[in-house]
């Protein structure tokens, strides 16, 4: 058995990180260790997922989601090829520390034949991408960090709608998956790429005004 354990502190709340690491659909924005991954964030799931650890070309496996408890923990286990070949449980914490402030906690647990041979990899290589990933997600997490929580927003701190005056300006992050696919069909789509309109823009979900800083688009 072979463990590897990394964290760092994040300027945000708890439901804030836990957004942008169940934003799976996202993580080829970010993430530069894993590159994408597709499924839904509860227990029982099986995702698709590729990891590119730095210096190598990465491979695609299908782990199933443990544990998913929101604002807290994402557990998974993954294998390569049979069971007790290469088995590794990969999980994510989300331990609060102070107000708006977490320690977010990348670790796991390699167990099977592979593993005394492929150690000297899981300690350069694959630490290096845990240790990338979890640089990247403080980034975003604080970057964004006006939107952290929801819940903790009073009614006259939410934006309203220009346009409809009813409906509150939201960002990627807090649309649902449904919301997101009319998003993406929006005019906007043929202005701006997907990536600036994730990280800037705000929809109105209930007349889909859509607004940047500096910029607006209608319906």
């Amino acid at each position: 058995m072979k463990e590897i354990h990394t964290e760092i502190e994040i300027e945000a709340t708890p439901e804030r990180v836990w957004a942008l690491l169940t934003d799976f659909a996202a993580y080829p924005e970010w993430n530069p260790f894993i590159v994408s991954i597709s499924g839904e964030a509860r227990e029982g799931a099986r995702l698709e997922a590729e990891l590119r650890p730095p210096g190598t070309r990465g491979f695609k496996f299908r782990p199933v989601i443990l544990a998913a408890t929101p604002a807290r923990e994402l557990r998974w286990l993954g294998r390569l090829g049979f069971r007790g070949i290469f088995d590794g449980e990969h999980v994510f914490t989300i331990e609060p520390i102070a107000e708006r402030r977490v320690r977010f906690v990348q670790r796991e647990k390699f167990t099977g034949l592979l593993v005394p041979f492929l150690a000297h990899v899981l300690d350069d290589k694959t630490r290096r991408g845990f240790e990338e990933m979890n640089r990247w997600l403080k980034k975003r997490a604080e970057d964004h960090f006006d939107i952290a929580d929801d819940s903790m927003m009073t009614d006259q701190n939410r934006e309203r709608c220009p346009r409809c005056g009813e409906g509150r300006l939201r960002r990627w992050a807090e649309l649902s998956e449904e919301e997101r696919e009319v998003a993406r069909r929006l005019p906007a789509s043929a202005d701006y790429s997907s990536g600036e309109r994730r990280s800037l823009h705000r929809w109105c979900a209930n007349c889909w005004y859509e607004a940047t800083e500096g910029a607006s688009h209608d319906v």
